[in-house]
């Protein structure tokens, strides 16, 4: 397991940044109609077209609109400070997502395991929902 962290600001509507400040410099921003996938370090960049709730991104899906997601994904597990997620429906990008909250529950982590076995932990200092942001903070940057 390869620990990440990552600083994920949404508004709505399908409006999110994601940034990783720990494990890779990838940056991943929509503006509502594009997504902008860059990763500096390896001279990567892509953009293309969003179209509605992304699969690869369950985080972003929560944020967005929870009862799409709960039609995406189904608790099949439940603890005192964790919740086991499973794909509602085959070929999936996803064989489970497990989501570990802190205090008030809020999200602390979340470890996801692929449709190939790869498990990837994504860890949060903060996890603020409603937080007024500007719109400069969406904006598409045209690759280089």
């Amino acid at each position: 397991l390869f620990p990440y962290t990552t600083l994920f600001r949404s508004k709505r509507p399908l409006k999110f940044r994601w940034e990783y400040t720990r494990g890779s410099d990838a940056i991943l921003v929509s503006d509502g109609n594009l997504l902008e996938m860059k990763v500096p370090s390896a001279g990567q960049c892509q953009v293309n077209r969003l179209s509605g709730y992304q699969e690869v991104f369950p985080l972003f899906q929560m944020a967005e609109d929870s009862q799409a997601f709960s039609r995406l994904f189904r608790t099949v597990s439940e603890g005192p400070n964790t919740v086991k997620l499973v794909p509602a429906f085959k070929n999936s990008a996803f064989e489970e997502i497990t989501i570990y909250l802190g205090g008030n529950c809020n999200i602390r982590a979340m470890k996801i395991r692929d449709q190939f076995g790869a498990e990837l932990i994504y860890n949060f200092d903060s996890f603020t929902v409603n937080e007024d942001l500007p719109d400069s903070l969406f904006e598409i940057e045209p690759c280089k």
